[in-house]
């Protein structure tokens, strides 16, 4: 948490700079003193500081040496009492419980009785590598030497911290410390350790210490038998500790910290999601943090005032003197598929389940005859066709499905649902159609997705939507480049514009 142990002196070790990065500006007082107990240090350090330095102290950070004190509420009190406006912390290290102080750490609910918070970063730490504690996700192998320094003699030369003997096999290391900070940092302000800024420890634009590589060397046996300063560069690793973190915070001081997160949330990490409506409507979804693994809600961005142009209103059927959608399309009139050998197909209000294509596929009922269990079958996967429809040796597309537009629409985005992911599309282009004078139609890729990913819709629906850039269209297309079979589940095709 500190640097060297400066006895008195400022200090921009891992808890300045933890703060810092957090937006708080404090100053860091370092009474530390290598080889020395807490007793010691209250009688030759802190009790020499003058009372009004003592009585502007906020909080007081009290960790003990290597030693079993069976007193220690009785030491923490004699220096809380110096510091009469601080709230006192007090951190056990791994050395505690790898020697099994009972002594000192049956007195923790002691403390806690007096109002001391206990950041623990001694317990987490020893837990992890008893396998006591799981980091979830991990690939990494924790051992005590992920944590604790490991040099039995070997000198490394380096002059970093004295070209001598540097190492121990007791002394905390950098992955020691900065738990200890995030521990420490996150009890006091009640924020949640994930998110927090970790580079700072390999940083040696801040201090010639903050060099992990370099801390290897010197304190392990020439550079062997640790990993910590691998994890110190592995975001998604620190995260994972860094929940460890709050979930220790929570243990030991009754609280669950605020999250300081800035959440993120990817397609695959939604797992619900809501709307008023259709998909055009406002909505929200329940994620997963990519970063901290919280669970959240998220807005799902709404199509604004743009009309899902695939829906036939049921004021423009009555006005035709038809009763339903249907009737209203088996007249020719309305969204309708393109034509093909057998006349043109239904699209059955706003859903693709009643396609018709241009090319190589054809719908099928399977369990009900009113078309809500319809899917559509691509008769063979190996053909490839252009998106006119002609099959040709480099033709992009399995299948194609069409829509015949009444009117030519600006379109800007599209939600495509699926209701079962064993049969859904995992990869299309959606193709705006403009109609020559002659009656053909030339192609843009409005859209372009391929190993697509669903966002949960319902308890059963899922789907992918995106908007695109504007462009007036007199068709629409599905042209198929992938799938997960050759049996595709749609439910309904949903395009925006005016």
């Amino acid at each position: 948490m500190v640097i060297t142990g400066n006895r008195g002196k400022t200090d921009i070790g891992y808890f300045h700079q933890a703060a810092k990065y957090d937006g708080n500006a404090l100053t860091v007082i370092d009474y530390t003193h290598g080889g020395k107990n807490l007793d010691w240090i209250y009688s030759n350090h802190l009790k020499g500081i003058d009372a009004s330095t003592r009585n502007s102290i906020d909080y007081v950070l009290l960790s003990e040496a290597g030693e079993n004190n069976k007193n220690i509420d009785k030491t923490v009190k004699k220096i809380m009492d110096l510091f009469p406006n601080a709230q006192g912390v007090f951190m056990p290290h791994e050395y505690h419980y790898h020697k099994n102080h009972s002594g000192l750490l049956n007195k923790l609910k002691t403390l806690q009785d007096m109002g001391i918070l206990i950041a623990n970063p001694g317990e987490l730490a020893y837990n992890i590598y008893k396998g006591k504690e799981k980091v979830e996700g991990s690939s990494y192998t924790y051992s005590r030497t992920t944590f604790v320094k490991n040099n039995s003699g070997c000198k490394n030369g380096s002059g970093l911290w004295g070209g001598g003997n540097d190492g121990d096999s007791h002394h905390p290391n950098p992955l020691h410390g900065y738990l200890e900070t995030l521990l420490a940092y996150s009890a006091i302000t009640g924020k949640s350790a994930v998110g927090m800024e970790y580079k700072y420890t390999d940083d040696k634009s801040i201090h010639k210490y903050f060099d992990l590589d370099a801390f290897v060397k010197a304190h392990y046996n020439c550079g062997k038998n640790t990993n910590f300063h691998k994890i110190l560069r592995d975001k998604e690793e620190v995260t994972r500790l860094q929940n460890l973190v709050d979930k220790y915070n929570t243990k030991w001081n009754g609280k669950a910290p605020v999250s300081s997160c800035n959440h993120e949330a990817t397609v695959e990490s939604i797992t619900q999601t809501y709307f008023n409506g259709s998909a055009n409507t406002n909505g929200v979804a329940l994620a997963t943090c990519s970063k901290c693994g919280e669970s959240i809600t998220v807005d799902i961005k709404t199509t604004e005032t743009r009309e899902n142009i695939m829906l036939i209103p049921a004021a423009t059927v009555i006005d035709a003197g038809y009763q339903s959608q249907k009737e209203y399309m088996l007249a020719g009139l309305g969204n309708v598929f393109y034509q093909t050998e057998k006349g043109w197909g239904r699209m059955g209000y706003s859903s693709i389940q009643g396609m018709a294509s241009m090319c190589d596929g054809v719908r099928i009922a399977a369990h009900k005859q009113d078309g809500s269990q319809l899917y559509w079958k691509i008769a063979d996967t190996s053909k490839k066709y252009d998106a006119n429809g002609t099959a040709t040796s480099d033709g992009k597309y399995m299948s194609l499905i069409g829509y015949r537009l009444n009117e030519p629409k600006e379109v800007s985005g599209f939600a495509l649902f699926a209701d079962a992911l064993d049969g859904s599309l995992t990869g299309f282009d959606l193709l705006g159609g403009h109609k020559n004078e002659d009656g053909t139609y030339s192609w843009n890729v409005l859209w372009s997705g391929n190993n697509i990913k669903y966002i949960p819709y319902g308890k059963v629906t899922h789907f992918v939507h995106s908007d695109f850039e504007k462009m007036q269209v007199d068709a629409i297309q599905i042209g198929i480049t992938e799938a997960k079979s050759n049996i595709i589940y749609a439910s309904e095709l949903e395009v925006y514009g005016h």
